[in-house]
């Protein structure tokens, strides 16, 4: 940029902040004055109310004295304070514009924002930096699992994974998560025969139904299956009977038990890869 350019632009600059005068020869005004020889009184000067600012390529938003509180407030979600010794600088931060988004807001809004608020037209720069921000925010989502479950045995977790109640989410033939408390789930997992057990923190203030005693429970089951089945000669009791005896075995085998752990933070992203 050639130098009498570049004083153009300072010289614009300069009028919209008030410093100089907005027309005819150049010259300070009153707050320009005070600019150089007393900034603190600029904070007990009446100024009105400022509604325009200069939004700069280098992320900067230069504001006059006395700019409307509302506007303040809305800038500094956006910008972090440099200076405000009379005028007031800031520098928009990408993490707070992502803040921004969080809360609700949009790059469409705060561009128009920035617009509106600038009286020069917004750089491409300060452009790509909101979009870019904006755009970044929700690319990565985090699910809360309370309790996540795995097993050794497919057919265990697809067994725990049709109970409705137990509100599991597959990730894989052997792992699945649920939002539901590890006591809750333990309780609901024991109730449909999966004698579950519970390893991880808090481990010890939840207890299961003893696995041995429903395995004792269900060998006590087929030993009367099988003697009906001697007395009468009813093959499907004697079936009876060999099923109470392998689900007994089960529960006696640890390796085919379920186990619960707690909590586990689980991305979308993971569940949608899983089920492809």
């Amino acid at each position: 940029m050639a130098l009498d350019e570049a004083i153009t632009e300072c010289l614009a600059d300069l009028r919209l902040l008030g410093v100089v005068t907005p027309s005819g020869p150049s010259a300070l005004t009153r707050i320009g004055r005070l600019a150089l020889e007393d900034p603190g009184a600029l904070e007990a000067l009446d100024l009105g109310t400022a509604r325009d600012a200069i939004v700069q390529a280098d992320m900067s938003i230069i504001c006059p004295p006395g700019m409307d509180v509302d506007l303040l407030t809305r800038i500094e979600s956006l910008a972090s304070l440099d200076s405000d010794h009379g005028t007031r600088t800031y520098t928009l931060e990408e993490s707070r514009i992502i803040d921004a988004v969080r809360a609700g807001d949009s790059a469409e809004s705060i561009v128009s924002f920035l617009e509106d608020l600038s009286q020069v037209a917004i750089p491409d720069t300060v452009y790509r930096l909101v979009c870019d921000a904006a755009q970044r925010v929700g690319q990565v989502r985090v699910a809360p699992a309370t309790s996540v479950l795995v097993t050794e045995d497919p057919v265990a977790l697809a067994k725990a994974t049709k109970l409705k109640s137990a509100k599991l989410t597959a990730l894989s033939a052997t792992v699945a998560v649920s939002s539901l408390p590890v006591d809750k789930l333990m309780a609901i997992l024991d109730r449909s025969g999966l004698a579950p057990t519970v390893t991880g923190p808090g481990a010890d203030a939840v207890v299961p139904r003893s696995a041995s005693a429903r395995a004792a429970e269900l060998e006590r089951r087929a030993e009367q299956h099988r003697d009906l089945a001697a007395r009468t000669g009813i093959g499907d009791l004697a079936a009876q009977a060999e099923s109470f005896e392998r689900e007994a075995a089960a529960a006696r085998n640890p390796g085919s038990r379920l186990v619960v752990n707690g909590p586990l933070a689980v991305t979308p992203a993971v569940l949608e890869r899983v089920g492809q």
